[in-house]
């Protein structure tokens, strides 16, 4: 029986490629038109229905493939079972319990009464909505160090919606994202808008170069596209972090590698999601002091 489903009109180049990554997720597919949306000659539609309640990481997973094939555009609608279709995540997504105190709510529903502190995010074809395991652990790391620490000042690198950005300015601190896609820097502009912290949150479009000659921070957080971005980086990376460092974006098979591109630093905390690393690093200030 079906618990919810998702529509995409896809081109048909893609839709091979899309179609393995809608099964490997458990959907069921099908080449039926959904009632009551059109097509075109030049388009095809893939509609995949799913047995299980919804896994809100299929969206940052649909996001970055529709993303990669160049069509963060892409028509896609879905519903619950037996409800209207409706446009985008609309039909199925809900706030979303991040961390312990904070919560990612879509901008057309309500803030659940418990949500200590509510960052609005409107999932996207290009950028997902937070649920990512990457996003979430990073989230987490986040939320207990700004909770247990006096950090003020945050860099967000690789900063995408900004999402961990605007957290950090929620919970009372001030950050910086650099972002090197200027789609991404456009869309974390209009998320530092709706949620209102324009001045605690300063987006920059470039690479670690956007950072100022001795401009450091009490955290920085990375969460990348891969081990050897945060590896090729490190000595930037490491330069800008005062105390605490916040890694994630790499496999468990790749964290001695991205362990020995940060000598100096000690391991406070290691965690897995789905086989995703979240490492958190400190300054050894012990080492610090003996050179």
């Amino acid at each position: 029986m079906a618990d919810w489903q998702l529509a995409l009109e896809l081109d048909p180049n893609i839709t091979p490629a899309m179609e393995q990554l809608l099964e490997a997720r458990g959907g069921q597919l099908s080449e039926t038109i959904p009632e009551g949306l059109d097509t075109t000659a030049e388009h095809e539609w893939r509609m995949a229905t799913f047995p299980t309640p919804v896994d809100l990481s299929l969206v940052d997973a649909v996001g970055s493939w529709l993303r990669h094939f160049g069509i963060p555009d892409a028509r896609f609608f879905t519903r619950h079972a037996e409800s209207a279709w409706a446009k985008a995540w609309r039909g199925v997504y809900s706030p979303l319990s991040v961390s312990a105190r904070v919560w990612v709510v879509p901008s057309w529903t309500t803030p659940p009464d418990e949500a200590a502190v509510t960052v609005i995010l409107d999932p996207s074809v290009a950028f997902g909505g937070g649920a990512h395991p990457t996003t979430v652990g990073m989230l987490n790391l986040l939320d207990k160090v700004l909770y247990e620490t006096n950090a003020k000042q945050i860099l967000d690198i690789g900063s995408g919606s900004a999402i961990l950005a605007l957290a950090a300015a929620k919970l009372g601190a001030h950050a910086v994202g650099v972002e090197i896609d200027a789609e991404a820097v456009s869309e974390s502009l209009k998320n530092v808008r709706i949620n209102g912290v324009e001045d605690r949150v300063e987006i920059r479009h470039g690479t670690m170069d956007a950072i100022h000659d001795g401009e450091t921070f009490d955290i920085v957080v990375a969460n990348a596209v891969s081990a050897a971005m945060i590896t090729t980086v490190a000595p930037q990376i490491r330069a800008a972090c005062r105390d605490h460092l916040l890694l994630t974006g790499f496999y468990s098979h790749h964290t001695q590698e991205v362990l020995q591109a940060y000598p100096g630093m000690k391991i406070a905390g290691q965690y897995a999601i789905r086989d995703w690393v979240m490492l958190h690093l400190q300054v050894d200030k012990d080492t610090q002091e003996a050179s």
